[in-house]
């Protein structure tokens, strides 16, 4: 081989090999941190050796519980007092007027008051057999538990109503609106 062609191919892989060390460092904003990396997060300890992450089927009763947990309505929080806010509504003929917002209501429908617990679950049971959101909700009257049996929430008065005239006429059974609390 040529000598002139052994000392530029000798120049060119000595340029390569400085690239590949300086150019890294010139990227790296002149130098490197005497810094250790940090772990973002801690390892966990190992698990004992018994661990078994298996999973545990449930059976039918336990699955029948969660979806009856999953069907009571949890109770809605109603807020009495006016909300800070001040919505301005604009009436062209009389100018600017200042409105407050008061909190939401929802209704429900009361069928029945028992002394008996058993029989408030029965027609609880009875309402959501036709497809009703029933719950009971007990309350002590002069140191006597009281199980109402309640069917909503709706979120107005006139929903409300149309529940309680269906429960009538398929129940025969009146019931009173009250506000969901």
């Amino acid at each position: 081989m040529d000598p002139h062609l052994q000392q530029r191919l000798l120049g060119a892989a000595i340029l390569v090999a400085l690239g590949v060390v300086f150019i890294p460092l010139l990227l790296d904003h002149g130098g490197s941190s005497s810094e250790a990396p940090q772990l973002r997060e801690e390892i966990p300890e190992q698990p004992p050796e018994d661990f078994s992450s298996s999973v545990i089927p449930l059976n039918e009763e336990a699955i029948e519980a969660l979806r009856s947990e999953a069907l009571t309505p949890a109770p809605a929080i109603v807020r009495e007092e006016p909300i800070a806010e001040e919505l301005p509504d604009k009436d062209p003929n009389q100018g600017e007027t200042v409105t407050t917002r008061t909190g939401l209501n929802a209704w429900v429908v009361q069928l029945g008051s028992f002394a008996d617990e058993e029989n408030a679950q029965r027609l609880v049971a009875k309402l959501k057999g036709a497809g009703h959101s029933a719950y009971v909700d007990q309350v002590a009257d002069d140191g006597n538990a009281q199980f109402k049996v309640r069917v909503g929430p709706e979120i107005t008065r006139e929903q409300a109503a149309a529940v309680m005239a269906e429960l009538e006429r398929s129940f025969g059974t009146k019931g009173i609106l009250l506000k969901y609390r």
